[in-house]
């Protein structure tokens, strides 16, 4: 680990995210004691969503990816798109193919023949039937449906209007439609808003990185960025589904989108670590994260689970998780590179 100062890479994001995906795992176990629970910890799904949205239209903001017509502004749209969403396939097949292995452990009427009907609706999304098994890639279907006509948007010239349109209306619906439930219509709303969010992330950072007034390596902006972040974190602590998610949800939407643009603006020394164990953490974070459920039913199997307490399922959940995303990584990092020698 080292400080870089021009890095491109902010590693302490990378291991950001892979925290907040074992978080997920750790919430979708659900310890059936309530007290032992973070109940808010779906919320850092949003983070996600921020820093996906930070990143593109970042990328946009770049003269040369932006198009002047409408068909170049599509066209842009489409093919950053495809460049985004399609090294990410064989992580979802690999999740599908571990779904349709809990299927059959479940013993629940599943066979190879109804497991090959679905297969297609799986590979695109769109599956409906045990759902449950794979839920995460609802993340992925509403992306990939929004992803384009957000890229769309951010080409626009008007950088400040859509500033204050997503200014006010990201505002309104955090704050009086958002709740987190998983309905398609609402998952595609949350996929735009949460990347819509992310613009407002990058205007910030770019306020604290050419404000001459906030100097570089400041330890009060450190301060106030670990004091940011730790208040966040206890939003999501409250025992009980949803308890008072009006005051500590909406609070950690606004404390990430203060805390992110500190991060990424380059003013504090973390974003100027480069630490190669981060960068591959970041990199195993989303496969964590999509294969995740089904690893849970499997290891609460009947055969499986009676003779592990609550904790030690969590524990081997966790673990499995981590063990498989890094034995998957390694796989298909190897067929990549013997293509790429092809």
């Amino acid at each position: 680990m080292r400080i870089v100062k021009n890095n491109k890479r902010i590693s302490v994001l990378g291991l950001i995210k892979f925290f907040a995906a074992i978080a997920i795992v750790y919430f979708h176990t659900l310890p059936t004691d309530p007290s032992t629970h973070w109940w808010h910890l779906w919320l850092l799904v949003e983070l996600f969503f921020f820093i996906t949205g930070y990143f593109t239209f970042k990328h946009f903001r770049k003269k040369k990816n932006r198009g002047k017509t409408l068909e170049q502004k599509s066209k842009n749209a489409i093919s950053y798109t495809v460049k985004k969403f399609l090294p990410l396939i064989p992580f979802v097949i690999v999740a599908i193919v571990i779904k349709y292995i809990a299927l059959l452990l479940r013993n629940d009427g599943a066979t190879f023949s109804s497991i090959m009907k679905i297969l297609p609706l799986d590979i695109l999304l769109l599956n409906s039937q045990t759902a449950e098994l794979n839920w995460p890639l609802w993340y992925l279907s509403a992306m990939l449906i929004v992803f384009p006509l957000f890229c769309l948007m951010c080409q626009t010239k008007r950088k400040n209007t859509l500033y204050i349109v997503l200014f006010t209306s990201t505002i309104v619906y955090y704050f009086n439609f958002f709740n987190g439930a998983i309905s398609y219509l609402g998952c595609l709303i949350r996929a735009f808003f949460g990347m819509s969010a992310g613009v407002l992330v990058y205007a910030l950072s770019v306020y604290v990185k050419k404000n001459d007034k906030i100097k570089k390596d400041s330890k009060f902006l450190l301060l106030l960025f670990l004091a940011l972040i730790a208040i966040s974190v206890l939003c999501l602590y409250p025992t009980k589904y949803n308890e008072g998610y009006e005051i500590y949800g909406s609070l950690f939407i606004v404390l990430t989108v203060l805390w992110l643009p500190i991060l990424l603006s380059g003013k504090i020394f973390l974003s100027h670590i480069s630490s190669p164990l981060m960068d591959y953490l970041e990199r195993i974070s989303m496969i964590i994260y999509m294969i995740h459920i089904p690893i849970i039913y499997i290891l609460c199997l009947p055969m499986l689970s009676f003779t592990f307490s609550e904790n030690q399922l969590l524990v081997m959940t966790i673990l499995a998780s981590i063990v498989l995303s890094i034995v998957i990584n390694f796989i298909l990092s190897k067929i990549a590179a013997r293509r790429s020698k092809i």
